[in-house]
């Protein structure tokens, strides 16, 4: 009998061990999830800080936009900056410096204004 008991002993003393060795390792865990859970948590709050004053930016963003973009306001500095103002209908003109179809043209248009002036009804001339 002592070989069984001796033996005994030692089944009792291995399970023993391994339930105090899984007690501990599920100890071990508990504590490591908490521990992620509040990172967890404290990265869950840090964005959702970040995201509020992003969008806080955006917000400033898209006023200031929508400031910039007022067609009065860019009226104003292309006139004030680039010397542009707005067209009063009047048809744009094209120079063409040292063209020979240019004058022959102004030429024919100078011949056909008066002919075509006499046969109009209510000419003034």
């Amino acid at each position: 009998m002592p070989a069984l008991a001796q033996e005994n002993k030692i089944t009792r003393l291995l399970v023993g061990t391994g339930f105090f060795a899984l007690l501990i390792t599920a100890f071990a865990l508990y504590v490591h999830q908490s521990t992620r859970i509040e990172v967890m948590m404290q990265e869950t709050h840090m964005l959702y800080e970040q995201r509020r004053v992003l969008i806080s930016e955006t917000e400033t963003l898209q006023a200031e936009v929508s400031r910039l973009s007022n067609v009065d306001r860019i009226s104003s500095i292309a006139a004030r900056e680039f010397g542009l103002v707005f067209d009063d209908g009047a048809r744009p003109r094209v120079r063409l410096n040292g063209s020979s179809d240019l004058t022959r043209l102004q030429e024919e248009w100078k011949e056909a204004r008066p002919a075509v002036e006499k046969r109009k009804p209510d000419s003034k001339k």
